[in-house]
């Protein structure tokens, strides 16, 4: 009995030791990789850097199972802070070997995105080595830094950053000098038929009418021979000519229609945006759309970085 009450009060006490993150405790060691002797030194670090001016939690967890690390870290995120202050969230992923340092809206003036990926590739050497506390603490000096406006530190003491086992860098070609060939010419054999096949209804259409008009100006002699004024061939090119005339009338219809009312939407759309204001609808359309996107994520819209090891 004593020995079941016994091992009840350590499951207890290790729950509470690695529960979630909070202001008390901003260090969350869900993966149990972090040595207890470590773990007050990490904090009261986390502690003095928000009295500086950002309130930052470090979760350290096995996996993100199927939710990406980038999710993961905007919904803790979320938990942590409401965004509307510098505040920042670290996440270590430990059996996915991916990190991810999550940034408030307000932070990111002081801490771009860009920082934010080398200090994830600049610690990668304490992953691979196993020294998260390394790293933690590297996190830690870094945004401390970047809230005071220290210049990065990515040279010495970090680690440095080796490829893992089974990696071999690829080998150096030199490149090869360009040969240029000119391109193929193309016959463009479908323009040819067009035209082909244009003309070809045309000369059709043409004959037909020529046909048509002499059978109406034709008169019949006593012996039942057909007398035209005409002939064929110059009426087939007199309704060719005709027909010409009448596709390039209809084209200068259309054109002086087309141009007219060109010009009156441009007068009208310049009236309408003189008297309606369009720079005031659009500024106010701007600043609505802006204040929606930065509300929607409550502050955290995904600033920061990602980094696997």
């Amino acid at each position: 009995m004593k020995a079941a009450f016994a091992t009840l009060v350590v499951l207890v006490a290790t729950l509470t030791a690695h529960a979630s993150a909070t202001q008390e405790h901003p260090l969350e060691d869900g993966a149990n990789v972090i040595p207890a002797a470590d773990e007050p030194g990490l904090e009261d670090d986390l502690r003095e850097l928000r009295a500086a001016g950002v309130d930052l939690a470090v979760i350290v967890i096995n996996t993100t199972g199927r939710e990406s690390i980038d999710a993961y870290a905007r919904r803790r995120a979320a938990d942590w802070a409401t965004g509307n202050s510098p505040a920042a969230v670290f996440v270590l992923a430990i059996n996915d070997r991916k990190s991810r340092l999550e940034v408030s809206d307000p932070l990111r003036d002081k801490f771009p995105d860009a920082r934010a990926q080398s200090i994830l590739d600049n610690i990668k050497g304490y992953l691979r080595s196993k020294d998260y506390t390394g790293g933690i603490r590297a996190v830690i000096t870094e945004v401390k830094n970047g809230i005071g406006g220290i210049a990065p530190d990515l040279e010495s003491p970090h680690p440095q950053v080796d490829d893992p086992p089974g990696v071999v860098a690829p080998a150096v070609q030199a490149p090869l000098e360009p040969t240029y060939e000119p391109p193929p010419k193309k016959k463009n054999n479908a323009l040819l038929v067009a035209v082909a096949f244009g003309g070809g209804c045309l000369l059709i259409g043409a004959f037909l009418w020529a046909r048509s008009r002499i059978s109406q100006r034709a008169t019949f002699t006593a012996n039942g021979v057909i007398q035209s004024d005409r002939p064929l061939w110059m009426e087939t090119l007199w309704c060719v000519l005709l027909i010409f005339g009448g596709i390039f009338y209809i084209a200068g219809i259309l054109l002086a229609s087309t141009s007219s009312t060109r010009n009156g939407y441009s007068s009208s759309s310049s009236t309408w945006g003189s008297s309606t204001g369009g720079s005031s609808f659009s500024g106010g359309s701007s600043s609505s759309s802006s204040s929606s996107s930065s509300s929607s994520g409550g502050g955290w819209s995904g600033g920061g970085a990602s980094s696997s090891w």
